[in-house]
């Protein structure tokens, strides 16, 4: 079974990683001041993913929406839905099926 949109366009599945990594990869380097500039280095960054808000529904302009977080004292992932919260793992995190689609991904710096 393919899945589709409303509008009969066929659906894709975009997979995302927990964790990130960046080497030589300098964001908003136009707007930085030539003294930021020169204080960052070329490292690799990694990234670690914190929280995903999901979007229930078939249109953009209706649904429900649910967040996942990650607890740092719990180490665990915790599902915001309405009054309901309950506590998720990882694999169901990053494993998804429409019409529940993630519509943020929050990640941060390792070093934090």
């Amino acid at each position: 079974m393919r899945l589709q949109t409303p509008g009969g366009e066929p659906m894709n599945f975009i997979f995302y990683p927990s964790c990130l990594a960046f080497k030589n990869v300098l964001f908003f380097v136009d707007v930085l001041s030539s003294n930021i500039k020169a204080k960052m280095s070329n490292k690799q960054r990694n990234y670690k993913l914190f929280a995903v808000i999901y979007h229930d529904g078939k249109e953009a302009t209706k649904g429900h929406y649910v967040a996942d977080v990650y607890h740092p004292g719990l180490q665990r992932w915790i599902r915001y839905d309405d009054a309901a919260i309950k506590m998720v793992d990882e694999k169901t995190l990053l494993r998804h099926s429409p019409p529940r689609v993630p519509y943020l991904l929050f990640y941060k710096t390792k070093e934090f």
